[in-house]
């Protein structure tokens, strides 16, 4: 060491000193490693805008595409852009409101006996909130019955019960029962016959009362005795038991959608409006009050204010659900 210092210059010994000490205070210190830099989140994709919902619109369909003139025809609807504030059917000489339900509705439209024979148009109108209307048409065949010829015998004193008068006494008392309807269908078991007798006039028949042409029979005609048990056809709710002028002890029967059943000329009655009943319930006692000539049930079904053929619906019982 004394030779080299011998031999170099004083600054350059300085320097030398300088390179050794930074030499050795860089041994021993600790390297800190950097701090690790977190993941780059991915990158967020832009936001989708909400789909804008279906447009409103409605569509139709029948559970027959045909029906035969004293049937019925059941009308399905389906619906998109939310459920229809308001619907109304049109058809066949008659009208009907429909209650939507989760985008699907339901009716029933009666062929009356007197429509003619052929295609008929039938027609679904719908609104929405904002007065947005739609509508849709189906078509529905309907086909000739061929409705026989009755003829009784009455008395004056029967023909006096049936003057038109009183006649229209009863018409108001009926159409005030049957102003309301349940919006459900109350039918869930199906339909029967009231009884198990014979069938003295069959629906439709065109009436002769003493050789005058009348009316067309509204219903059913069974011939049995004095205090038969009458069962409900179908579960519902009494809206008449009364006394009328032309059926004499008559119960009427809600099943909800504008159908209604009736029982007429019994001899009592064992419900009172306002009860709920179940199928095959009695209801009341084979009579023969009213306009009759012998104990019978005259049972009737009507959708609104048309009378269907009763046995049509248990007929076509399978039509009657959604």
């Amino acid at each position: 060491m004394q030779a080299l210092k011998h031999h170099m210059r004083p600054g350059m010994l300085v320097l030398l000193i300088l390179l050794i000490g930074a030499s050795a205070a860089g041994c021993g210190r600790t390297q800190v490693p950097e701090p690790a830099q977190p993941p780059a989140p991915p990158a967020k994709e832009p936001a989708q805008p909400p789909k804008p919902p279906p447009e409103p619109a409605v569509k139709v369909s029948l559970a027959r595409d045909s029906a035969a003139q004293g049937e019925f025809v059941v009308v399905r609807c389906s619906f998109d852009g939310g459920d229809p504030t308001s619907v109304t059917l049109a058809g066949l000489d008659a009208k009907a409101g429909m209650l939507p339900v989760n985008g699907k509705g339901f009716a029933l439209l009666p062929v009356g006996v007197r429509i003619a024979p052929g295609s008929h148009k039938i027609t679904v109108e719908a609104s929405w909130p904002g007065g947005v209307k739609k509508s849709a048409e189906v078509t529905v065949a309907v086909t000739k019955t061929t409705f026989q010829v009755s003829r009784i015998t009455a008395t004056k004193e029967q023909t006096d019960n049936i003057t038109s008068e009183k006649l229209a006494q009863d018409s108001v008392k009926v159409r005030a029962a049957k102003a309301a309807s349940a919006v459900d269908n109350l039918w869930v078991s199906g339909f029967q016959a009231p009884l198990d007798a014979r069938i003295t006039t069959g629906f439709g028949h065109i009436r002769y009362v003493n050789g005058v042409e009348t009316w067309r029979h509204s219903g059913i005609d069974f011939g049995a005795p004095t205090g038969t048990k009458v069962a409900a056809c179908a579960d519902g709710k009494v809206v008449m038991a009364m006394t009328l002028n032309g059926t004499g002890k008559t119960v009427i029967l809600d099943h909800g959608l504008g159908v209604f059943s009736s029982y007429g000329h019994m001899s009592s009655l064992v419900v009172k409006a306002g009860d709920q009943v179940k199928k095959g319930q009695t209801v009341g006692l084979v009579g023969s009050t009213g306009f009759s000539t012998g104990p019978h049930l005259h049972w009737t079904v009507t959708i609104g204010l048309t009378a269907v053929d009763p046995f049509s619906l248990v007929k076509h019982s399978e039509d009657l659900g959604f």
